[in-house]
């Protein structure tokens, strides 16, 4: 995740599901990216060993939608299909695991007390972030203690979520 577009739809997506799929960059992000997904899925259950009526249901429907742009002369809506299918198979994710793992944090390891709020209400510490990054972290991506606690802000700032404390020198407690 590098481009300052995909920042700006974390930013304004309402929906932390799909922030956390932006972070991951998963598919390229087409019009038909959902059908061409689900035709995948439903071609992968269809071919298993046990019989799916959903999957079968929705590749006839599939195959129905393409035999009708067949009827109607809708050339077009095949130069889209074609062009959607490339866009998918030479896509190469480019994810940010520090930004995942962060937003896996807030969605699933808060406290319990702040477990029964929305995400956006609840307070985080950064000493937690970086004790669950650093038990997280398995050689996944170099973890600087001070680069790390920059980039737990920025993130704070790009998804406005609330850090406890101020950001500023960490002072030991023993001499």
């Amino acid at each position: 995740m590098k481009t300052r577009e995909q920042l700006k739809q974390i930013r304004e997506s309402k929906s932390w599901v799909r922030r956390l799929m932006l972070a991951m960059d998963r598919p390229p992000h087409t019009e038909r990216e959902w059908e061409i997904w689900n035709v995948i899925r439903s071609l992968e259950r269809h071919d298993s060993s046990t019989f799916d009526p959903e999957a079968t249901d929705y590749l006839l429907r599939f195959g129905m939608q393409l035999a009708r742009a067949v009827r109607d002369g809708k050339s077009q809506e095949f130069l889209d299909w074609a062009k959607a299918i490339d866009e998918w198979k030479n896509y190469k994710p480019n994810p940010d695991p520090l930004r995942i793992d962060i937003l896996n944090y807030m969605m699933f390891h808060a406290s319990p007390e702040s477990l029964a709020k929305p995400i956006s209400d609840r307070t985080y510490t950064v000493e937690d972030i970086l004790a669950y990054l650093k038990a997280k972290n398995k050689k996944k991506y170099p973890l600087d203690e001070k680069a790390t606690r920059k980039a737990i802000y920025r993130i704070r700032d790009e998804w406005g979520f609330t850090i406890k404390g101020t950001p500023g020198r960490r002072w030991t407690t023993s001499k």
